[in-house]
């Protein structure tokens, strides 16, 4: 409305002021229009700098992060757009869960935060705080028409990242598969000999800790159906010893099937979480 207003005054100001030069009496109506001319571009200027009738508004989102790019290890990344490694000279490339396309963090008027949570997960979190310029009322609204309505006064984005997930920059992104495939394949046979070690040492302690049980009863048995065999100290040995061979094989496939059931399930997971981690800590070296 102030814009068709401030064309019209300009046109009567136009106007008046060559009917002035006419008529002397029209003087009063030229200074007039020119202060209408003056008070319009005052509230137009007022309104694009001091946001005249407008007040701030905030509105916060939080939406949850799938990795940047499809990857085994899930990666935040982020360009680096200046010389020194600050944060207001970086645009982050974030990927909402459950979308494929990317979004970028804005240049203007914005804050960036990433932090690191305690917890794992397939997860990031993206806490934005948008606060905006906006016109208290309808009225305002009408003066200003043809302005914008909403204006950025700042934008925040605070990055949640998992320990588990890495934050990258572009160029080392790119490096990340081929140095990620090498460790993994170290990861995975070091892995495998803990786990075959741990189930080995877990089978050792039952089979020691059943095995005295099982074989002073089998023992008891052959010398009561045998008493002649305590007579003769050199048999009852290569007796026991023998038992002690049988009872050792028999515990050891049992409580090995026993253990591959119930507990490897269990080792396995625990053996690859401490890889994965161990693997998150190399990378981050190499590629942080």
């Amino acid at each position: 409305m102030i814009y068709i207003f401030l064309f019209v005054v300009i046109t009567l100001f136009c106007i008046s002021a060559v009917a002035m030069f006419l008529n002397k009496r029209y003087i009063g109506t030229t200074l007039l229009t020119l202060l209408l001319v003056i008070g319009s571009l005052g509230l137009i200027a007022k309104n694009d700098n001091d946001h005249l009738g407008m007040h701030v508004t905030e509105e916060t989102t939080t939406q949850k992060l799938a990795s940047s790019y499809h990857s085994p290890l899930p990666f935040l990344v982020y360009k680096q757009l200046g010389t020194t490694d600050q944060m207001k000279e970086r645009v982050y490339s974030y990927r909402v869960a459950g979308q494929s396309k990317r979004q970028e963090t804005k240049l203007d008027h914005f804050k960036i935060q990433v932090t690191r949570s305690n917890q794992s997960g397939d997860h990031a979190k993206l806490v934005k705080t948008v606060k905006q310029y906006q016109y208290k009322n309808n009225l305002w609204h009408s003066l200003f028409l043809g302005s914008k309505a909403k204006r950025t006064k700042s934008t925040s984005y605070v990055f949640e990242v998992p320990q588990d997930w890495l934050v990258l920059e572009s160029k080392q992104a790119k490096r990340l598969p081929k140095v990620a495939k090498e460790l993994q394949v170290q990861a995975t046979q070091t892995g495998e000999r803990e786990v075959k070690q741990r189930v080995t040492q877990l089978v050792t302690q039952q089979v020691k800790a059943q095995a005295p049980a099982v074989i002073t009863a089998q023992m008891k048995a052959k010398v009561s159906a045998d008493p002649s065999l305590m007579q003769d100290q050199t048999q009852f040995r290569a007796l026991q010893q023998q038992v002690t061979t049988q009872v050792t094989a028999s515990l050891t496939r049992k409580v090995t099937k026993q253990v591959e059931a119930k507990e490897l399930p269990k080792i396995k997971q625990q053996v690859t979480a401490k890889a994965k981690s161990k693997l998150i800590q190399t990378l981050r070296q190499e590629l942080e």
